[in-house]
């Protein structure tokens, strides 16, 4: 089995489950839930842009010092946003998709 089949097997019912409790498009701007998931996908989105990037335009670049220290860079940052997406999980899945 492929690695973008099991990325998309695991990312699918994530997705499939959100969509249960956000109704509309409108509801992503209009209630807590919805900004909280919109938040986690975007930061979500930017950990994936930046390993793209890492691997597409840095890791060519390995053994230049400047490549070393860029790729370093990107990790560090590829690491606080992958913090930032656990956090924001963590009030997700406190946060009524309701809201009562």
């Amino acid at each position: 089995m492929s690695n973008e089949v099991t990325r998309g097997h695991y990312g699918s019912p994530g997705s499939e489950h959100s969509w249960l409790h956000v109704d509309s498009i409108g509801a992503l701007i209009s209630t807590t839930y919805g900004r909280t998931l919109t938040l986690k996908l975007l930061v979500v989105s930017g950990v994936l842009g930046l390993g793209a990037w890492n691997f597409r335009i840095l890791t060519p670049k390995l053994g230049e010092q400047s490549g070393n220290d860029a790729l370093r860079t990107a990790a560090s940052l590829e690491l606080l946003l992958a913090q930032i997406v656990l956090f924001v999980t963590s009030v997700l899945v406190r946060t009524s998709p309701t809201d009562l």
